[in-house]
């Protein structure tokens, strides 16, 4: 069974003997991708929102929303975790808070695909970590290769040095992000109950942003911002959560790289940015290096580090 909460009543804990080894390679990178685009459009969409509230608003409201969502479908029981277990979830939704937060406010100074390459940093570095076999640190390498391909840093300064630190800060956490909800996932019993308590956490933690200095927000922004919450955290987190334990830290990290790839489609599709060579360049060869090591992966599970 995947999730006591699932069933309805509370199974008692039962760790699992060794990691589990990535299992699903080609449905973790699915629903990376769903991912990937549905935090970078919630991203841009979230940027109409900063003239009137302030990004540490916006981004309690999102996950206040992603906890209501998310706990309506899953109904977690607060019993039957160990206390190992409600460690995690409790750190987790922390990451979740700072990882938000900081994201949003780089966002409100930098370019959204300078903010999205600079994010993939963190979970590029625990992927490039993660592997134990030389033969597949080309993999990472080479969608390194596609992100700096497409956001062209050459071509732009970046004006905001504290943006550029937000951001880095964002990378940080959303390292922090992979690997505790990887080790999360490595439990047993544990499901997307347990991704609700963190999500619920992280809404706990932001919730004097929304009633310190900060109005409530208006009929108009309400749509928003219950569809940033909606789109925006409950279904990539939950898409996140289950690529982790179907692909593994690894996988999932390089696949990250579709952060600035879904910006740029997005830009292409939304507001007509049409894409240069370089950008065509990148996106394929982030897409070969997702193929890649999904390739890698399913052939030699037991060559990478769980967590």
């Amino acid at each position: 069974m995947d999730d006591p909460d699932d069933a309805g009543r509370v199974v008692p804990f039962i760790p699992s003997p060794r990691p589990i080894k990535p299992a699903r390679p080609f449905a973790a990178i699915v629903v990376v991708v769903v991912s990937c685009f549905a935090i970078q459009g919630s991203a841009a969409v979230a940027t109409t929102l900063f003239d009137d509230m302030s990004p540490i608003s916006v981004a309690a409201w999102r996950q206040l929303i992603g906890a209501v969502t998310l706990a309506l479908i899953f109904r977690p029981y607060l019993r039957g975790r160990s206390r190992g277990r409600w460690v995690l979830i409790v750190l987790l939704g922390i990451t979740m808070a700072v990882m938000n937060t900081s994201y949003y406010f780089a966002v409100e100074r930098l370019p959204l695909g300078i903010a999205a390459a600079l994010f993939y940093l963190g979970p590029f570095i625990v992927a490039v970590a993660s592997l134990r076999r030389p033969q597949l640190l080309v993999w990472p390498v080479l969608a390194l290769i596609g992100v700096i391909a497409i956001t062209r840093p050459d071509q732009g300064a970046v004006e905001s040095v504290v943006g550029l630190l937000l951001a880095l800060f964002a990378a940080a956490s959303l390292a922090g992000y992979t690997l505790l909800s990887h080790r999360l996932g490595q439990y047993a019993q544990a499901g997307l109950g347990d991704l609700s308590l963190a999500v619920c956490v992280s809404a706990v933690i932001l919730l004097p942003a929304l009633v310190v200095g900060n109005s409530p927000p208006s009929g108009s922004h309400g749509g928003t911002l219950i569809l940033l919450g909606a789109i925006g955290v409950a279904l990539p987190f939950a898409c996140d959560y289950k690529a982790l334990r179907w692909g593994g830290s690894a996988l999932v990290g390089t696949l990250f790289a579709l952060d600035p790839v879904a910006g740029a489609v997005l830009g292409l599709i939304a507001l007509g940015q049409v894409l240069t060579k370089s950008a065509i360049f990148g996106l394929i060869a982030i897409c070969l290096a997702g193929a890649g090591l999904a390739i890698g992966t399913a052939m030699v599970g037991r060559g990478h580090e769980t967590y």
